[in-house]
């Protein structure tokens, strides 16, 4: 795509006018999207800013799923799990978006298609289920009831912003577990 054609897509995140494209062309962005124009297309820096091979992606998702499960086994450690609950959902929640991404990637799955799935952890899953791996068989009952509970609030943004809190969320110890074991599933599919 060259950059004409996708400045729509860009233009809906934002209305202020920015520096140029990679091809010269005037862009519009903000701080959280940018575009970058050249023959291979364009890419969100969402991901990085520019479009890499599939496994490096996929690398780079599962990273960053990790650094958020690191955060929250350390919210664990000092016990603060339930003092900081909707804090510490976010992190797990957002943790296992990135993880079920990562593998959807190693699949071969590309930005605009993940970014389709928005935010709920059940589409992943069965799109995962679609794909090159049984989910199912690779996660206990027990972890896809956690996946489930926190689905809806994840998806809705509950975690991130004030509203009526979430009722029947896991036990933290648990989520968390649920969390360490997507990511070796994950890491078992991509490496």
């Amino acid at each position: 795509m060259v950059c004409s054609q996708h400045h729509a897509r860009v233009l809906s995140y934002t209305n202020e006018a920015d520096p140029l494209c990679g091809d010269g062309r005037p862009c519009r962005l903000d701080r959280h999207w940018q575009c970058f124009c050249s023959l291979a297309g364009w890419a969100l820096a969402m991901t990085g800013g520019v479009s890499r091979p599939e496994p490096e992606r996929a690398v780079h998702y599962l990273a960053f799923a990790n650094d958020y499960a690191d955060a929250a086994g350390r919210i664990l450690l000092i016990n603060r799990a339930d003092a900081a609950q909707m804090g510490y959902f976010a992190l797990v929640a957002h943790g296992l978006e990135l993880a079920l991404k990562a593998i959807l990637i190693a699949d071969g799955w590309d930005e605009e298609r993940l970014m389709l799935m928005g935010h709920s952890l059940h589409r992943c899953c069965r799109a995962i289920d679609r794909g090159s791996l049984d989910l199912a068989a690779a996660i206990s009952a027990s972890d896809h009831a956690t996946i489930d509970a926190l689905d809806c609030p994840h998806a809705m943004q509950c975690f991130r912003y004030p509203g009526l809190p979430p009722q029947d969320l896991p036990a933290p110890a648990a989520a968390h577990g649920c969390l360490r074991r997507v990511l070796a599933v994950a890491a078992q599919r991509i490496y």
